[in-house]
């Protein structure tokens, strides 16, 4: 069984069968064979990065050029089999990895491998999303639940303005910083 994938620009596209990958970039006239650990996972937009995640426990991401692990963002350790979802987000910046075991979903900054978020969730995950700026993911749940949240990353410049100006945050400000009417 193998899947294909079309990655990134138009002139990069991969084929990816059990560990062996194939990358065939039309306009340098290269094509790239290599072996990988690449089974159970998926790789960036963009054909950079590719990450490997067993249902076994641990996670890795490799560089897809050569087929190396690039960083060991979990070690491998014995979890038993559970049910993993990782994928990159939109903006392939961060890792999300959902372990059905833990019931958490962990969020690696791609750049450094730092561990930025680790959210337990209230039941079993089907589904993880990424906005288009790839600042928010949304997670379904089996029970129906839907729930939003926002990658809160201390290296951006940009996230404080971004929480500072949320729907959220400001009627909770507006609730906190109110007084009680005197009678």
């Amino acid at each position: 069984m193998y899947d294909q994938y079309c990655i990134g620009e138009v002139s990069t596209a991969s084929l990816l069968l059990y560990n062996w990958v194939w990358l065939n970039d039309t306009l340098e006239k290269f094509i790239y064979l290599t072996t990988t650990n690449l089974v159970l996972g998926c790789c960036s937009k963009d054909g950079r990065y590719g990450i490997f995640a067993p249902s076994r426990g641990g996670l890795d991401l490799l560089d897809l050029r050569n087929g190396h692990v690039v960083r060991t963002l979990i070690p491998k350790t014995a979890e038993g089999i559970f049910n993993v979802i990782c994928q990159f987000n939109e903006t392939n910046e961060y890792v999300l990895y959902y372990h059905s075991g833990r019931k958490t979903l962990r969020v690696f900054r791609v750049s450094d491998g730092i561990l930025i978020a680790n959210y337990r969730v209230p039941s079993n995950l089907t589904s993880i999303e990424s906005t288009t700026d790839g600042c928010n993911v949304a997670l379904g749940m089996v029970d129906g639940n839907l729930t939003v949240l926002t990658i809160a990353d201390p290296k951006k410049k940009r996230m404080y303005e971004y929480l500072q100006n949320l729907p959220s945050r400001n009627g909770l400000q507006k609730m906190v910083t109110r007084r009680p009417e005197l009678q």
